[in-house]
C-alpha cells in the first residue's frame, strides 16, 4: 500500500520538490501572453524611478492596479536589471506560501495536509499559473492570507493584518472583495447568532482593507488622470458582466466544465465520491461552512457574468480544497482499473512525447521524459488510497508538463530577446529614441521590453511621443513619407513580420 505521511516533513519535501520544478526553467522560457506587459512596466519603473503609475512604452497602463509590478521591481532591484526569473518568482512563491498556510489553518494537521496537497495538485494552480508573470496566483494567495487571519482573528492584531491582506489584494486585482465578503455574510445571516455584530464586523474589516488602495489612489491621482483610471477600472468590470444572449447562454453551459478542468483532478473526487452525509453534520463547522459558501458563491458569480474565465475562478481553489478535505471519504481504495488505465494512459504520452522531441532534436529531454515514463510504470505495483493516488498522478503530469511541453516551448517559442538584438545591431545612430506601433499588441510589447533592457531606455508608444527624429517598429508595410525602410524582419513563421523605419520629420 502506498501512502503519504501527513505530516508537516512530507510538506515540506513536497513543496521543495514543487518548487526546484517550477523554477529550473523560468529564465529559459520566454515571456509570453500578457507576461510582458506584467514585467515592462516594473522595468519602467525601475528605468524611471517612479514607482506609482503603471506605464507600458511610457503609456500610463490603467487596467491593473500594481502590487505584482512593485514586487517585481523589488526583486529587479536586487541584481539591478529584471529578468524572467524575476517576474515569475512572485507567482511560485505565492503558490506555495498558500499551501504552506492551508496546513496551518487546520488544528488537525492530518487534514490541513490534505487540504494543502488538493490546492498545490490543481490544474489550475500547479500547471497553468504557478510559475508564470501573471496577477492572479499572487491575488489568490493574498486573498487565501487575509480569511487565514480572519479564521485566527481572536485578536485585534490578525484581524488588522487580515484587512491589510484583503487591502494588498485589491492592490494586485480590485475586485477581491467578490471571493470573500459575500460567502461569509450568508455564513452569518444562515447561523443567524450575532449577525449584527459579525456583519459589522465584516465592514469594519472592509474599511480597514480600503487605506492601502486609497493611498495608492491618491498618489496616483498627484500624477496622472484618476478620472481614466477610475473609467478602465469600471469599464473592465462592466465588460466581464456584459454579453450578447446567445454568448450569455454559452458561457452558462460551459463555464462549470471550464470550473471541472481547473480544478481537476480533485473535481472528480468533488463530484463523484465524497460522502454527502458529511454534509450536514458540518452545518456548525465554521471552517467548513464559511469556505463551503466562499467557493460556492464565487462559482456562481463567475457562472453569471459572461466574461467570467477560468482562470477568474482561481481565488476560490484554496476554499474548494478546504471544502473538499471535509467531504473526501476516509480510507477510499483506489480501484485497479482506474490506476492501471490512468498510469498506463500518462506512460504512454510520456513515450510518444519522447520520440517527438527526439524526432526534432532534443535528445536529451526525449531521455528524460522515457526515464520519467518508466518510473511512472513502477507505480503500478501499488495499491493507493484515493487521495494518494491523485497526488501522485498529479505530480507526474505536472513533470509531464514541465519537463515536456514547457521545455520544449521554452526552446522552440519566439524570442524577443534575440530579434531585439538583431534590431538593435542595425540601428545606425543608436541614440535615437525608439517607437512602437499604438497596437501595443503582446508581441510589440515583448519585442520593446527586451529593448527596454538591451539599451537601459524607454521604449515609447505612439499614443505618447512622436520626436523629430526617431526609429519606429511597426507592423504595416507602408507608413508615411518622412520614413525610410531599413529593416523587414520576417524573423519565423510564428512571429508577425516587423517592419523597421528610420522617421525624420521634415522641419
Amino acid at each position: 500500500m502506498f501512502s503519504l505521511k501527513r505530516n508537516f516533513k512530507t510538506l515540506l519535501l513536497l513543496i521543495l520538490f514543487l518548487a526546484a520544478n517550477l523554477l529550473v526553467y523560468t529564465n529559459k522560457m520566454p515571456l509570453y501572453h500578457e507576461e510582458p506587459r506584467r514585467t515592462i512596466i516594473a522595468n519602467e519603473m525601475l528605468l524611471r524611478g517612479s514607482y506609482i503609475v503603471p506605464t507600458v512604452c511610457y503609456e500610463t497602463y490603467f487596467k491593473k492596479p500594481p502590487l505584482q509590478n512593485w514586487i517585481i521591481l523589488f526583486l529587479g532591484k536586487i541584481t539591478g536589471k529584471i529578468t524572467n526569473f524575476d517576474a515569475r518568482l512572485p507567482s511560485v512563491l505565492s503558490f506555495l506560501l498558500t499551501g504552506f498556510f492551508l496546513f496551518f489553518l487546520f488544528d488537525d494537521r492530518k487534514q490541513g495536509f490534505i487540504a494543502s496537497l488538493i490546492f498545490l495538485t490543481s490544474y489550475v494552480t500547479l500547471i497553468s499559473y504557478a510559475n508564470k508573470a501573471e496577477p492572479d496566483i499572487l491575488f489568490t494567495s493574498l486573498i487565501f492570507l487575509s480569511y487565514y487571519f480572519w479564521q485566527k482573528s481572536k485578536s485585534l492584531s490578525f484581524f488588522i493584518i487580515s484587512s491589510i491582506f484583503m487591502g494588498l489584494a485589491m492592490l494586485t486585482k480590485g475586485i477581491s472583495p467578490i471571493f470573500f465578503y459575500p460567502g461569509l455574510v450568508l455564513f452569518y445571516a444562515f447561523k443567524r447568532d450575532n449577525f449584527s455584530k459579525n456583519f459589522l464586523k465584516l465592514v469594519f474589516h472592509f474599511v480597514l482593507s480600503l487605506i492601502f488602495p486609497i493611498l495608492w489612489l491618491f498618489l496616483f491621482a498627484e500624477k496622472a488622470n484618476l478620472n481614466s483610471l477610475l473609467l478602465v477600472f469600471s469599464n473592465e468590470v462592466s465588460s466581464r458582466m456584459v454579453g450578447s444572449f446567445s454568448f450569455v447562454v454559452l458561457h452558462l453551459i460551459t463555464f462549470p466544465l471550464r470550473a471541472f478542468l481547473a480544478l481537476f483532478p480533485w473535481s472528480i473526487v468533488f463530484i463523484f465520491i465524497f460522502d454527502k452525509k458529511l454534509t450536514k453534520e458540518l452545518k456548525e463547522n465554521e471552517l467548513f461552512m464559511t469556505s463551503f459558501l466562499i467557493f460556492i458563491t464565487s462559482f456562481l458569480i463567475m457562472t453569471v457574468f459572461p466574461g467570467g474565465k477560468g482562470r477568474y475562478f482561481m481565488p476560490a481553489a484554496p476554499f474548494f480544497a478546504i471544502t473538499l478535505s471535509f467531504l473526501c471519504p476516509k480510507g477510499y481504495l483506489l480501484k485497479d482499473s482506474i490506476k492501471w488505465f490512468s498510469i498506463l494512459f500518462l506512460s504512454a504520452i510520456y513515450f510518444i512525447f519522447s520520440f517527438y522531441v527526439i524526432k526534432h532534436g532534443f535528445v536529451f529531454q526525449g531521455i528524460v521524459l522515457i526515464i520519467l515514463g518508466v518510473l511512472l510504470l513502477l507505480f503500478l505495483r501499488f495499491k493507493y488510497y484515493v487521495f494518494d493516488f491523485l497526488v501522485v498522478f498529479s505530480m507526474f503530469l505536472f513533470l509531464f508538463y514541465i519537463h515536456g511541453l514547457y521545455l520544449y516551448r521554452a526552446n522552440t517559442k519566439k524570442n524577443y530577446k534575440q530579434i531585439a538584438y538583431r534590431i538593435y545591431t542595425l540601428f545606425p545612430d543608436k541614440r535615437l529614441p525608439v517607437v512602437v506601433d499604438n497596437t501595443l499588441k503582446p508581441e510589440f510589447v515583448s519585442l520593446a521590453l527586451n529593448l527596454e533592457r538591451i539599451t537601459g531606455e524607454f521604449v515609447y508608444s505612439e499614443n505618447v511621443i512622436k520626436p523629430n527624429d526617431f526609429y519606429l517598429i511597426t507592423s504595416k508595410d507602408k507608413v508615411c513619407k518622412c520614413c525610410k525602410k531599413i529593416f523587414l524582419c520576417n524573423c519565423s513563421s510564428n512571429v508577425p513580420t516587423l517592419y523597421v523605419y528610420h522617421c525624420k520629420k521634415r522641419e
